[in-house]
This record gives structure tokens, C-alpha cells and sequence, in this order.
């Protein structure tokens, strides 16, 4: 293998790492009602039950797709300065990692339910 597949090879496998989960549990806490409330400002009036957005997985997958601070974009981009791969490298393992566990569920909806957390409740 090349120096960029190795590099690639390390962002993918870091992407699937349980380290993850203080990314989850922080935009749970601080993030996750403001963007359910962001998201909900779109959906026309009448339509708001269209939205699930209320079980573990929609959470997860509204974590899995977000930006921000907490997102798990940001968690594989700061391992990057930890391990050896780029951020172009970091954005590729997450696109691999979104479209593997868009067939399968994510691993962090089985350790969530591991640690015994309860799903928030966003009024």
C-alpha cells in the first residue's frame, strides 16, 4: 500500500472508534435540541409529524450528519492531528463510515444502549 492508503486506512478505522462516544454524549447535551428545533423551522406547517427525529436513531444519524463542534466530522478531524492522516483523508473516512452504516446501523446506537443512557427528550 501507498503512504495515502495507509493514511486513508487509519482515518477509516479511527471513524469506527468507541473514543466517539464523548462526541455523541456532548452533542446530546449541548447541541441536539437546537438542532431539532433548527431542522423543525423547515418542515411546513402540518407536516411536523413527518419528522421523527425522537428515537435513538434519529439522533445518532442527526449527530452522524451535523458540522459542529460535538459532530462526528469534528471527532475524526481531531484525531487527524493526533494520528497520521490528513483532513481530506478524515473527510473521505467519514464519508465511507456514513455510507457503510447507512446499510447497517451505526456501532454507537449498541454502545449508547451498552452504557445505559437515556435517549433525550427534546420538547
Amino acid at each position: 500500500m501507498d503512504a495515502h492508503a495507509d493514511s486513508l486506512a487509519v482515518a477509516i478505522d479511527f471513524a469506527a472508534d468507541e473514543a466517539a462516544m464523548d462526541y455523541l454524549y456532548d452533542f446530546f447535551d449541548q447541541d441536539l435540541a437546537d438542532r431539532v428545533r433548527r431542522d423543525r423551522e423547515f418542515v411546513p406547517e402540518g407536516l411536523e409529524d413527518l419528522l421523527a427525529e425522537d428515537s435513538l436513531e434519529d439522533f445518532v444519524w442527526l449527530w452522524l450528519k451535523d458540522t459542529g463542534e460535538n459532530s462526528f466530522l469534528r471527532f475524526v478531524l481531531d484525531g487527524a492531528v493526533d494520528n497520521d492522516f490528513s483532513d481530506a483523508d478524515a473527510a473521505e473516512a467519514v464519508r465511507l463510515r456514513l455510507r457503510e452504516w447507512s446499510l447497517d446501523s451505526p456501532p454507537h446506537i449498541a454502545w449508547f444502549k451498552e452504557d445505559g443512557a437515556e435517549v433525550p427528550t427534546i420538547e
